[in-house]
């Protein structure tokens, strides 16, 4: 069979896989989304919205009649992950949707206001109705432990001023979360599945201000099978020494690595390779990080902390510095791998060069096929889903760091799949493959005394695999997917697939593949959320790959034209 029969043949077995990996997508992922959507149209407001609600209701029942007295509202999305991840597990989300969620949603908004005593009021509102679900009041200065305890019934009556039926609830026993003045009810209806339903009322504090809200409170939380939890706080634990150790060691061990073999092997490439991509990796990750500050600040809110400026300055500095080190790490990598590929392979041109008379083309298909693996990757990952779903029951949850409720603009949501494209093809795929590869079939021409075979360096590049996609999938450990080791799983084998089209079709493919991937995925995220305006992000997040494919084939086209040639 001729090379280019064997090419064609190729090409055949890759739309045809792409067809089936988007049909296996459109099947396990997308269409169960659209028949919930078509049951029953999801909509939330938006946190502009909750801003507008939290400063009418401040005025009507909570005593700030005049403005003035409100210094500030920030609105930040909250989830009971645990929660969900327990009613996720066991198939139970329809029973929780049907009987607590409209009163006591795991999803919330929660509106902080400043007030200009010093105090603060905390309303948590339900994302689609609006209506107030919790709220608590923080005067600035509270003994608590000096304040008398109140009883269960007088609790009770107080909290029925808010809405609170008090035939609904039962005395529970406090925990250690609770402080002497509050009480703690258990809802009298059937659980869901193991779980309860606890209240905590802390009656308002006479005379601490002016009002019936003042030092009040009023809160719910999901009381879970013990084991459950503290499964989930192992598994949180493994995750983060995983990301520690499979992660950000070898990472920071890597751009030793680039440095030194950037130096090495630099003469087989160049030392301005990949400098547009870092400088470009920095400023997406910054502006990504910076898009998402209200997702960090949510994790603190969540354990009842307080969000002030030193710790948003503290995140942004961070953020800044985990930026410098991924871009870094992108451009040696970027030179190294360059000068590595090049000289073990000089005509296979992985990645070609601006200047080239076919770059633009090459971009072109690139793109392309780079949709075709993105479909092909799709449908592999569905399929390790589903069955992580049905042989070890994975499950996946809420993360407020993740979403878009938290963002500043969920239309820059995209970036980040460009961020993970560009600097995870070529730290992890491009200098990371390549460098496995030069030591291992470095190694087997030590022992065999010779050059090996070319099926034993085929077999080697397939081996030299392994490290760099344990590297990538420990660096997504700390993802909401249950058990931990399940993105351990799937993203070693998509690592098999994406390092096998780097190989045969360079390293612009991949790169292509990845963010069309993420895209999709991002795209399909903003469609979903139910928040108004976000259906043209999803459609330029879909639709980037394709767009940034064509705009540099044309640019390419129009810089290197040739004077002599009459259609210029």
């Amino acid at each position: 069979m001729t090379t280019r029969r064997r090419s064609a043949k190729t090409e055949r077995i890759l739309r045809a896989s792409a067809l089936i990996g988007l049909l296996l997508f459109l099947l396990i992922q997308v269409f169960p989304i659209v028949r919930d959507f078509a049951k029953e149209p999801y909509r939330v407001l938006t946190r502009e919205e909750i801003r507008q609600r939290a400063e009418a209701l401040a005025v009507e029942r909570f005593g700030a009649d005049d403005p003035s007295r409100i210094v500030s509202i920030d609105v930040t999305y909250l989830s009971d992950s645990l929660a969900v991840g327990y009613f996720s597990k066991h198939g139970l989300l329809d029973d929780y949707d049907k009987t607590w969620d409209d009163q006591f949603p795991a999803d919330r908004y929660l509106a902080e206001l400043r007030l200009n005593d010093g105090s603060r009021l905390l309303l948590s509102f339900h994302m689609e109705s609006g209506n107030l679900v919790a709220w608590k009041h923080e005067p600035k200065n509270v003994e608590d432990g000096s304040a008398p305890s109140v009883r269960p019934e007088d609790a009770l009556s107080w909290a029925a001023n808010w809405g609170i039926r008090p035939d609904e609830w039962t005395p529970a026993a406090p925990t250690d979360r609770e402080t002497a003045r509050e009480q703690v009810f258990r809802h009298r209806g059937s659980p869901v599945g193991e779980a309860d339903l606890l209240l905590v009322v802390r009656p308002s504090a006479s005379g601490a201000a002016e009002g019936d809200f003042a030092g009040g409170k009023i809160a719910y939380r999901y009381e879970l099978p013990e084991a459950f939890a503290a499964e989930i706080r192992r598994q949180e634990k493994l995750a983060d020494r995983w990301m520690a150790l499979g992660s950000l060691l070898p990472q920071s061990m890597m751009l030793l690595l680039a440095i030194v073999y950037a130096f090495l092997y630099g003469k087989y490439s160049s030392f301005r390779r990949g400098l547009f991509l870092a400088v470009f990796a920095f400023f997406a990750y910054s502006a990504v990080m910076a898009n998402m500050l209200p997702g960090f600040g949510a994790e603190l809110l969540a354990e009842d902390l307080v969000v002030d400026d030193l710790v948003i300055f503290f995140t942004m500095v961070v953020s800044i510095l985990a930026s410098m080190f991924i871009a870094v790490l992108t451009y040696f990598s970027a030179v190294a791998g360059d000068g590595l590929w090049n000289r073990m392979d000089p005509g296979a041109r992985l990645w070609p060069r601006w200047h080239g008379a076919d770059y633009g083309e090459r971009v072109y298909d690139a793109m392309k096929r780079g949709y075709l693996g993105a479909f092909i990757l799709l449908g592999l990952q569905s399929g390790i889903f589903l069955a992580l779903r049905e042989g070890v029951g994975s499950f996946v949850t809420t993360d407020v760091t993740q979403t878009t409720y938290n963002m500043v603009y969920p239309w820059l949501f995209p970036l980040l799949g460009w961020w993970a494209a560009i600097s995870e093809e070529i730290q992890i795929r491009f200098f990371g493959i390549g460098i496995m590869r030069l030591w291992l079939i470095g190694l087997a021409a030590l022992l065999l005394r010779g050059a090996p075979s070319a099926r034993t360096a085929a077999v080697l590049t397939w081996l030299a695999m392994i490290p760099p996609n344990l590297v990538w999938a420990f660096g997504h450990v700390g993802y909401s997917i249950y058990p931990v080791y399940s993105r351990l799983i799937e993203l070693v084998l998509l690592g098999f697939v994406i390092g096998w089209f780097m190989l045969r079709y360079g390293l612009m493919t991949v790169i292509f593949a990845h963010a069309a991937l993420d895209g999709i995925l991002i795209g399909l995220q903003l469609l979903t959320d139910g928040m108004p305006g976000d259906e043209w992000a999803a459609a330029v997040s879909m639709a980037s790959p394709a767009l940034v494919g064509w705009a540099i084939f044309r640019l390419h086209r129009r810089l290197h034209r040739n004077p002599a040639d009459p259609a210029a």
